[in-house]
């Protein structure tokens, strides 16, 4: 007899089971910036050959507006900024035989270096000295798509006429407006709880006594000595006014 060849059946495949992709998730939005925080207060000096010959103290926020250009298009930008209180003083000049001293501060944004440079003359037939020039050089990167490639620099001119041996002080906010190198820009500081001096000599680093803002050439001594002046005018009225009234007794009659 013959044996039936065996048959090999095929194996049966199984198929894959097919899956429905998920959705791309979708990008969120950048959150926009919050409101700039007001400026913090920050405290500078320069020291040179012992002498701390210049000691300064604000909050200082920059207001600046340029131009931009996208896409072959021109419009303005405002770009608010904030004097950063951890500023570091980069350089100055306590020259004793100058008429002119300076302070410097600097901070970094990106891979650059902003400045904010003080200038004082002393004036030696009034005793007095002011602030000469407030010169602010700020880094290009700090103006997204500005026309200009330069940094831009601004500068204001004379303030705060003020006795030598004395500090300026002012506590409310003050509004400088800025000179701009490029006409493209236009620029304003703000400072708030404000004091300076320049042309100090006396050791330590503590503020002289005060000018105000908008009170003259009048330091806050003076109100002091005026009210102590007057005070004691007051005991001796009021000491001859009791001398009198005893000796008037002793007559035998009491004025009244």
């Amino acid at each position: 007899t013959t044996e039936k060849p065996t048959t090999t059946e095929k194996p049966t495949t199984t198929e894959k089971p097919t899956t429905t992709p998920a959705p791309p998730a979708p990008t969120p939005k950048p959150t926009p910036p919050g409101p700039l925080p007001p400026p913090e207060q920050g405290t500078w000096s320069y020291t040179e050959n012992n002498i701390t010959c210049i000691v300064v103290q604000f909050a200082a926020q920059l207001n600046v507006t340029y131009t931009k250009v996208v896409d072959n298009s021109t419009s303005l930008a405002n770009v608010l900024l904030n004097i950063p209180a951890n500023a570091t003083v980069s350089g100055g000049n306590c020259s004793a035989n100058s008429s002119q001293q300076w302070l410097q501060l600097s901070w970094p944004v990106a891979a650059a270096v902003n400045n904010l440079t003080l200038v004082f003359l002393r004036n030696d037939t009034t005793n007095n000295y002011a602030l000469q020039n407030l010169n602010v050089s700020l880094d290009k990167a700090l103006f997204p798509n500005a026309s200009s490639s330069n940094p831009i620099e601004l500068s204001h001119g004379v303030e705060w006429q003020t006795p030598l041996a004395t500090s300026y002080r002012c506590a409310a906010p003050t509004r400088l407006n800025m000179t701009a190198e490029s006409a493209s820009v236009v620029a304003a500081l703000t400072l708030s709880r404000l004091q300076e001096e320049a042309f100090r000599t006396s050791p330590g680093k503590g503020f002289s006594a005060a000018r105000e803002c908008g009170g003259g050439d009048v330091p806050d001594a003076v109100p002091i000595a005026v009210g102590c002046a007057l005070g004691g005018l007051v005991v001796v009225v009021l000491v001859a006014y009791l001398v009198g009234r005893r000796r008037s007794a002793a007559r035998g009659y009491l004025s009244m």
